[in-house]
């Protein structure tokens, strides 16, 4: 499968520009099922700054699903708050099918090796059949979209990457 990229300019009109870039890349229809489950993971490193997908952004992504059973926004503790915590910034989209979730306080863990390390990582990453990992730029030299995945890992302490830490984001990617 080779990726499609899609960029449009937009007006303001963050639902529209979503989906003209949506439509630009074929759809989602194969992907926006009733049997499918979707874990959308926004990257709120701060919720106290505006370095994070906007709630018109999150909102359009869900929209996008709009046959998905349930969609469950997903963060992780890290240093600087829970995920509960920083996931409150798009709390007017809830509802009983638009779920917050923190991965670190979930229980039910499967535990996955990559780059010889053990983790546990949430059931609901496996079970989920779309993830969606969005992420806005940032000045981190490192990566902006990969270090995303960072924040799968339940632990708060991601701040300092490990000496396999690419090779399991990029491992992730794969999956």
């Amino acid at each position: 499968m080779k990726p499609k990229v899609a960029i449009v300019e937009t007006d303001g009109d963050v639902q529209g520009s979503f989906r003209r870039a949506v439509d630009l890349i074929g759809g989602l229809d194969d992907l926006n099922t009733e049997e499918r489950p979707v874990v959308i993971k926004p990257g709120i490193f701060e919720h106290r700054k505006q370095n994070h997908p906007t709630v018109g952004v999150i909102n359009a992504i869900v929209n996008c699903f709009n046959r998905a059973p349930k969609i469950f926004i997903a963060e992780s503790d890290n240093y600087r708050g829970t995920g509960s915590e920083r996931l409150q910034i798009y709390r007017d989209l809830f509802t009983e099918r638009v779920l917050p979730f923190n991965l670190s306080e979930d229980a039910n863990v499967r535990e996955v090796k990559i780059a010889d390390e053990k983790i546990g990582l949430s059931l609901v990453l496996f079970k989920s059949n779309v993830f969606v990992s969005t992420h806005v730029l940032r000045r981190y030299y490192r990566g902006a979209i990969l270090k995303n995945l960072f924040g799968l890992i339940p632990t708060p302490k991601k701040a300092k990457p490990t000496r396999n830490s690419w090779h399991f984001c990029s491992t992730l990617v794969r999956r």
